[in-house]
């Protein structure tokens, strides 16, 4: 799929074990907005599926609580929704 980017977003950074090896990740999320491609068409070694869902509907099915934080502060963007002034800062 093809996006362009409106904002970034709160990331995460963690580590993991892989093959007995000790892994660091950052992940970088961005709000992006849909200029083209098919949902069909993704990296299966680092998503287990795509879909397109209402906004309560995708929160709910995210598995981490970063990545629920990441979506609220994309739809409080938009405008969809405003957060508090205390979960501005949290998020």
């Amino acid at each position: 799929m093809t996006g362009r980017i409106l904002a970034s977003l709160p990331g995460v950074e963690y580590w993991f074990f892989d093959r007995g090896a000790r892994v660091h990740k950052k992940v970088d999320y961005f709000l992006l907005d849909y200029l083209s491609g098919d949902a069909a068409d993704f990296d299966a070694d680092e998503v287990s599926g795509v879909g397109w869902f209402s906004w309560d509907a995708g929160i709910g099915r995210l598995s981490f609580e970063n990545e629920r934080k990441a979506v609220v502060r994309a739809r409080a963007i938009l405008g969809e929704v405003s957060l508090p002034a205390s979960a501005d800062a949290k998020v």
